[in-house]
């Protein structure tokens, strides 16, 4: 009886500590994991973007904004040239949300599909931008759900503490 009493003590600390070492071993490795950078999906597209100058969208929307309406809200463009004169990113300001972020160029703010688009982009870099055209919204004219592709780099300013 005290033999056996012995043996399952053994056995129970024995599954303890292979248990808990388990369990540590889950926790440097799910700590590792959530400290990797998250890799977005390259953007595919059935078939190729139209291209559409910028300065093109403005005017229909300025000569007839029904129309215009009609013709490209919802639809996704290429927008090819377009130079940042405003970057508000999650390199800059850690705390903006999604929602926030934008790369703007006169009165248009481009938003990003995903939250991380714009870190590698700052003011003064031209882009070409792919995204859906939303339309006039409190002043300024968005385009949503963009992609970016560097067409001219230049200096990111200093990142703000996380």
């Amino acid at each position: 009886m005290r033999k056996t009493c012995r043996r399952l003590l053994i056995a129970v600390k024995c599954f303890f500590r292979a248990g808990f070492a388990g369990m540590l071993l889950l926790a440097v490795v799910f700590s590792f994991t959530s400290c990797a950078l998250t890799v977005y999906p390259v953007p595919v597209y059935q078939s190729a973007p139209q291209i559409l100058p910028l300065e093109k969208l403005l005017s229909d929307y300025a000569a007839d904004p029904v129309a215009a309406a009609v013709r490209y809200k919802g639809k996704t463009f290429l927008f090819p040239g377009i130079e940042a004169e405003n970057v508000l990113s999650n390199y800059i300001n850690s705390r903006a949300t999604l929602n926030e972020l934008f790369l703007q160029n006169g009165s248009v703010r481009f938003r990003p599909k995903y939250i991380y688009s714009l870190d590698s982009i700052g003011p003064d870099f031209v882009v070409d931008v792919v995204g859906d055209v939303q339309g006039w919204i409190q002043g300024y004219f968005y385009i949503d759900n963009c992609s970016y592709a560097i067409v001219k780099g230049g200096d990111l300013p200093p990142t703000v503490g996380y």
